[in-house]
């Protein structure tokens, strides 16, 4: 089985973040998302700072990592980060 691998990239910093792997794109977006949506994330707090990259894949029985030819970019945490509502007073 094959697991894909993921990393943000921090664009202040200049580089990728420790790489995590996730089953497909749609976990990894959730995850991400739900660090964007954390108050107390980097992620939350300068969302214009990072980029979610698919990267290659892990295969579980072999440990073989491959890396994408071209990594794949996901979006941004602003794309992820949730809008909350307006507040009526």
């Amino acid at each position: 089985m094959k697991l894909n691998l993921y990393a943000v990239f921090d664009s202040v910093a200049g580089m990728h973040l420790t790489p995590f792997v996730a089953q497909n794109h749609g976990v990894a977006v959730r995850s991400f998302g739900d660090q964007c949506g954390n108050p107390n994330s980097p992620f939350h707090i300068h969302p214009d700072n990072y980029i979610l990259f698919h990267i290659g894949t892990y295969d579980l029985q072999s440990a073989r990592v491959e890396n994408c030819e071209r990594a794949e970019r996901l979006g941004t945490a602003m794309d992820f980060k949730p809008v909350l509502p307006m507040v009526q007073q």
